[in-house]
């Protein structure tokens, strides 16, 4: 402003005028676009639309895609409950039948078993908010996945009488997995093999790609998935690795306790008596008692997972991750001490939960597969495994 009245084109007043007759002309301008613009209804509130989604609620079921956000699938009603029947052992084929039934009926009356819930939570967490009411069940469809029928089943647990236990679980078996990283990166160091094969998110896979990129030395990608991981663990087993991997995580970190916070768990030997604080057999027990108490319902009925853990529940990738962990360095550090040539075919590996890819493996698992894991899991390799000759399809 001084500078237009120092070179005396005109003074600061007529400015000042002058720049509030531009803002005034420039914002009726835009009130006169807002005003003009066009504004649209709902189409989700309109009675014609709300009565065709009412027919269509009687026949079919709306779900949301598998690995396709914002995508509802349309299901028929009929189908829907028959699959949900047949998951529960309730409705089975004559070639379907199996005596190992991931959930059994419960005949208790449900309301002793939610007080007995709410009772334990408190007793081990505080004064929690405990909800008065179990998971319920639903299933979302695989479209990804051939042939197109395959259903993957959640426990809506976002609101259950386990959910505080959960959270707590969530946030220590966090803390251990880190804890496991650092004790196989000491590992490594010493015995240049890594066991940890747990990836995080892409960019974990993506470093692991670039170590073989700089060296441009790829053969082969392979890379498999569990047909049933989170309903086929047996409990039993679960609870017996995870207890081995709380032990060592707490041996490694030198602490007597975790102490859990707010979004986040830490170690500690002498926590604050304000702050909920776990020793390592409370957390086993708790692990323990999670395991052994998951309810789901489904209309009316109330059923008892007695194999697997439901996918919903906070804590499940972590139980399904450090189980996998168990039995993948049990056989790396087996193999250390009897078989050292194995380590080349497992240097560059990875796996997501239940997806895992292997780099210049040379199909080596598919001859290992059944040392490492479980017989109750099963490891298949996918549609585009072993995509050999890389370096050929690069030129």
């Amino acid at each position: 402003m001084s500078k237009w009245a120092h070179h005396g084109q005109v003074d600061s007043s007529q400015f000042d005028c002058w720049i509030d007759e531009v803002l005034n002309h420039v914002n009726s301008k835009i009130q006169k676009l807002r005003s003009r613009r066009r504004r649209y209804k709902s189409i989700l509130g309109s009675p014609s639309v709300l009565k065709y989604l009412r027919e269509l609620h009687k026949r079919f079921v709306f779900v949301p895609t598998d690995k396709a956000g914002k995508n509802i699938a349309i299901v028929c009603k009929k189908f829907y409950i028959q699959k949900s029947l047949q998951e529960l052992g309730i409705w089975q084929e004559a070639s379907e039948q199996n005596d190992q039934r991931t959930y059994e009926i419960v005949d208790t009356d449900t309301k002793s078993i939610i007080k007995r819930h709410m009772k334990y939570v408190k007793s081990n967490l505080g004064s929690e908010i405990i909800p008065e009411s179990f998971p319920f069940l639903y299933w979302i469809p695989k479209m990804h996945k051939k042939p197109f029928s395959k259903q993957r089943y959640i426990a809506a647990s976002y609101s259950c009488t386990t959910k505080p236990l959960s959270a707590v679980l969530t946030k220590c078996l966090k803390l251990i997995e880190k804890q496991q990283r650092f004790i196989c990166k000491g590992y490594f160091r010493n015995h240049d093999i890594d066991p940890m094969w747990i990836l995080n998110n892409s960019t974990s896979f993506h470093k692991l790609s670039a170590a073989v990129n700089r060296k441009r030395n790829a053969r082969n990608v392979c890379t498999y998935d569990f047909t049933t991981l989170y309903t086929s663990i047996p409990h039993q087993k679960l609870k017996s690795k995870l207890s081995w991997v709380i032990k060592t995580a707490f041996k490694s970190s030198g602490k007597s306790f975790i102490s859990v916070h707010k979004n986040s768990a830490s170690w500690s030997n002498s926590p604050r008596d304000k702050t909920l604080h776990l020793d390592c057999n409370k957390v086993i027990r708790l692990m323990r008692w999670l395991i052994d108490n998951i309810y789901v319902t489904f209309g009316d009925k109330c059923f008892r997972q007695v194999i697997g853990i439901p996918m919903g529940t906070d804590c499940a990738p972590f139980l399904a991750n450090l189980f996998l962990f168990a039995y993948e360095f049990q056989w790396m550090d087996k193999q250390r001490k009897h078989n050292r040539d194995v380590y080349k075919f497992f240097r560059y590996c990875g796996r997501y939960i239940d997806d895992l890819v292997l780099i210049n493996n040379d199909g080596y698992m598919k001859r290992v597969m059944a040392e490492i894991y479980p017989e109750e899991l099963v490891l298949v390799p996918k549609d585009s495994d072993d995509q050999s000759s890389l370096n050929q399809q690069r030129c």
